[in-house]
């Protein structure tokens, strides 16, 4: 499909208000509910989510067999890069180069999620093989000291271990004459570390990074209240990535994606609808179907155990959830189910909304809705 006609198809989409004309442009999935850290802002695994846990961890992983029917449907429908992440550690899954290869022999641009330390000589050789695009290594920590902090319970060697795994990918690929796949350090911004981000750029430079990339915490349920920045911290770290981003670097960064989630830390309140389920989407270990990693599992479109995914993509509880999403009364309706503060779409929402915002008073999902309704061709929901 041409990019113009991708365009046309995906604005027709938007005009419905209900049901998207592409498939989701990416889609990240979680390969495994398994992991080796308990990092302190983890929604899975940390100490603070032992007691009241969001999400059922007790299936560990996607099947091999799960993941390549996925692969299929997702080209049929015109999606093109995946993300391998999880609620895990995706190097913990015993198949995890299978479904590198899987994905790669279908046709996707592949990003793998990994908090590095497993990242041996091995494994960095077989990801070189793979053609794997890229690789985000996510590290909240600057120093060894500070890892203790961000990883309670989890030993400090870890540190140098994965700065000693992507020094070694560095090589490797020297070697090898190759330039991927990318490894981008992924530094998740915290109350434990937000006054070091002049290290983290070294650290990123010091290790042979190709780029490096900043992210609020996440604090679904509000959990992770502590580890929170305050407005006046916030506003102190939008200022030096603001600076950092205007000096000159070999490193790839997303620096105007980060301040643009902080610049904009509660959307609605700045008018931006929520575009996500018209782009993306979020497959769990367990099968099931989310519009982000951002919405707990009452925000359910269904499992691909069950009903194919081209299937739920316009499925009626996706319809609900976009036609929602539209309003500022939906978007504040969903609070305690999604966590939009520090939205991670906020930017991709506002490439949208920057040029959907003249045809947003034109759409009348209700509308469309009670017409189907009145034709008697509107599905029953499940």
């Amino acid at each position: 499909m041409s990019p113009l006609l991708k365009k046309t198809r995906f604005l027709g989409g938007l005009l419905n208000g209900r049901i998207a004309r592409t498939g989701p442009f990416y889609v990240d999935i979680d390969v495994t509910n398994r992991c080796n850290l308990a990092c302190r802002g983890c929604l899975y695994h940390s100490a603070e989510m032992k007691n009241e846990p969001l999400y059922d961890l007790s299936r560990e992983d996607l099947s091999l067999d799960q993941f390549r029917r996925l692969c299929t449907e997702l080209r049929e429908i015109g999606t093109e890069s995946l993300v391998l992440q999880g609620s895990g550690e995706p190097l913990l899954h015993p198949r995890i180069f299978e479904m590198i290869a899987s994905a790669k022999e279908s046709g996707f641009s592949v990003i793998l999620l990994t908090n590095g330390t497993l990242m041996d000589s091995d494994v960095a050789n077989k990801l070189i093989e793979l053609r794997l695009d890229e690789v985000k290594v996510s590290l909240w920590a600057t120093n060894p000291e500070q890892y203790q902090k961000c990883y309670p319970g989890c030993s400090p060697e870890n540190f140098d271990k994965v700065l000693a795994g992507l020094r070694n990918l560095h090589e490797l690929k020297q070697a090898k004459n190759t330039k991927t796949p990318e490894a981008i350090l992924y530094h998740v911004i915290s109350r434990d570390n937000f006054q070091t981000l002049d290290q983290a750029v070294q650290m990123a430079l010091d290790t042979g990074c190709d780029g490096l990339f900043f992210a609020p915490l996440a604090n679904l349920g509000r959990k992770f209240d502590a580890s929170m920045l305050s407005r006046e911290e916030a506003s102190d770290v939008v200022r030096y990535l603001s600076m950092l981003g205007k000096q000159p670097s070999r490193l790839k960064h997303n620096i105007d994606w980060a301040v643009c989630r902080y610049k904009y830390f509660v959307p609605w309140e700045a008018g931006i609808p929520c575009y996500a389920a018209w782009y993306h989407a979020r497959v769990r270990a367990n099968g099931m179907v989310q519009p982000c990693g951002r919405c707990d599992p009452r925000v359910d479109f269904g499992n691909i155990d069950e009903v194919p995914f081209r299937t739920l993509w316009n499925g009626p509880a996706i319809g609900d959830f976009r036609e929602t999403m539209l309003t500022k009364d939906g978007l504040v309706s969903m609070q305690g189910r999604c966590d939009c503060v520090n939205c991670c779409f906020v930017w991709d929402n506002l490439r949208v909304h920057r040029f959907f915002r003249f045809f947003l008073p034109f759409v009348r999902p209700g509308k469309v809705r009670r017409r189907e309704r009145a034709k008697g061709i509107t599905k029953t929901r499940n």
